[in-house]
Formats: structure tokens, sequence, C-alpha cells
């Protein structure tokens, strides 16, 4: 009983409901997505201007409540922001700030990077999520062409699911990706991540070595082929290769070449050698990219002075 006599109707925890009404909320915000009316401040990208509110880009992104609200930044009380983009995030710019008012995204398979940098650089979490999922997605193979355009981005941002996703689909299609135009384009990182991986999938290695020695002779990298060399050429298993093949590579131009001959004289005397004391060569069954040294193998060609 409360004190007037009446009946003491305070509700118990089980007696709570919570009453949501999201989608009028989202349309009530959504309706000022770069409107005018009740604007204070002003986002200035590339050539374009956008009319925004400070609440809102503040709630989404503590990037953006730094910016506004910290007495110690410089644009906090000015009318017009202006933010330095590259010209891809400029052009997705108008999806990422509508994303802020209305919690959705258009995206595409183009767009997908420049939005998910802008959720990177304003820790917009939620947008960055939906992106890394969209991209894991589109990036399963046979989707190969998505998964190298995406490959750095996942790796430069830490994007572990993603990357994981990317990681597979390269290694699996690497025939196709070794023979493919794009090839002479890929960076030294690049091949260098996939040569040294137990999942690159390869039809045979001469192959892989055929394509190493395109890259590294490419007219653009002529004065790197030492360096390029030193790096690539021991990431190449050679004594998976047979004989006929090891004599073939024996004797190409990079055999005789100053830049590569003592390198490759060592590597193709251990894949003999391995070859000597492996005389029944029978072919690997598995495609997986996979070493096949024994231990004592690997025992008796790494005891042996090669100089």
């Amino acid at each position: 009983m409360d004190s007037d006599g009446g009946a003491d109707v305070t509700p118990s925890q089980s007696d709570v409901s919570v009453l949501r009404d999201e989608a009028n909320f989202i349309q009530n915000v959504s309706q000022f997505y770069n409107l005018e009316d009740l604007s204070d401040v002003i986002l200035v990208v590339g050539s374009t201007q956008y009319f925004s509110h400070k609440f809102v880009l503040a709630k989404s992104s503590d990037v953006f409540r730094t910016m506004l609200y910290e007495k110690n930044w410089s644009q906090g009380s000015k009318e017009e922001v202006t933010l330095e983009e590259t010209p891809e995030c400029q052009a997705v710019f108008d999806r990422f700030l509508r994303y802020l008012y209305t919690a959705e995204v258009s995206i595409t398979m183009s767009t997908a990077v420049g939005i998910l940098c802008l959720a990177d650089k304003y820790n917009v979490i939620s947008l960055k999520e939906l992106c890394t999922k969209y991209m894991t997605v589109n990036s399963r193979s046979p989707q190969v062409r998505n998964a190298l355009r995406w490959y750095s981005w996942a790796k430069l941002l830490h994007l572990e699911p993603l990357l994981r996703q990317c990681y597979r689909t390269i290694a699996w299609n690497y025939m196709e990706i070794m023979e493919s135009p794009e090839w002479g384009t890929m960076e030294l990182e690049f091949i260098v991540d996939f040569l040294q991986s137990s999942e690159l999938i390869v039809s045979n290695e001469f192959a892989v070595w055929d394509a190493v020695r395109l890259w590294m002779t490419h007219e653009s990298r002529v004065n790197q082929l030492r360096e390029n060399a030193d790096r690539l050429l021991p990431l190449v298993r050679f004594p998976q290769m047979h004989v006929p093949q090891l004599y073939q590579l024996e004797n190409t131009g990079l055999a005789d070449g100053p830049e590569c001959r003592d390198l490759l004289h060592k590597l193709l005397s251990r894949a003999y050698r391995f070859r000597a004391l492996c005389p029944v060569q029978v072919p690997v069954k598995s495609p997986v990219y996979t070493e096949i040294y024994s231990l004592s193998v690997l025992t008796a060609i790494f005891q042996v002075d090669l100089g």
C-alpha cells in the first residue's frame, strides 16, 4: 500500500517491456541527410559540399566527435570543415555520409574499397564490419579478381577474415594468376607471400619457375634483377622438378647471367643432389604446394658445403 492507502504499482523487473520504433527513428534522422535545415556544419570534400549535423556525425564516429567538439581541434568551431580524401573516397563519400543518417549503404564491387577506407578512417565500426563481410563473401573462389583487388587492403587494414579468404582464393587459383596478363604487374611482396606458402596449388614447379623468371626479367625490373632474384629464387622448390626440367633451366639466360648465376647454380646443385638421393621419382598425387623433403634427405643436403 502507498501512503494514500492505494495499491503499490511499482512494477517488478519481470513486468518491464522495452518498446522500440527503430524504423521511425531512422526515418526521422534520415530526412536531414544533406539538408540545410538545422545544419550546423558543412563538410567540404573535393569540390562538393555536404550540409551536415554535428550530433549525427559525432554519434557515429569518435573521430568526428573529436574533430567537431574538442576545443584543441582547429576546425571544431568553423562552419565549414574541409576533409582531405583520395579520389576513390571522394567518389563514395555521399554513400558513406548517408549511412551515418540511415544505417544503410549501397555498395558494389567497385565502390567497396572506398567505403571501407572511409569507415576505417573515421572509425565507423558497424560500417567497417558490413564492408568486410560483403568483401569476404565476394572474394570466394572463383572470384579471383576481387581477391586480388582486396588482398592488399585486407593486409593493410588487418582485416583477418577478409585476408584469410583472399589468401585462400588466390592460393587455389595461382596457376590462373601466373598465366594472366596481370601477372607482370604484381608487387614483389605479393609474390613472396604466396611462394613461401604451403597452401599454394600449382600443376608443377617448373611453371612457378617460369612465371618467376618472366616477372623478374620484365623490362621495368631489369635494374633490380639481382635483388629480386635473392628474394624469390630461394622460394622456388627446385627439388620438386624432374631432371629434364632442371637441365632445361640450367641452360637459360638467367643461369648464365652474372646477376643470378651463382645463386642458381647453388640451388640447382641442391636439387640435383636431392634427385640423386631420391632416384625413384613418383609424381606427387596431391596438387597442394607442399615440401617433399624427408628429414634424412634435408640433413644430407644441408650438411654439405656447396660453396
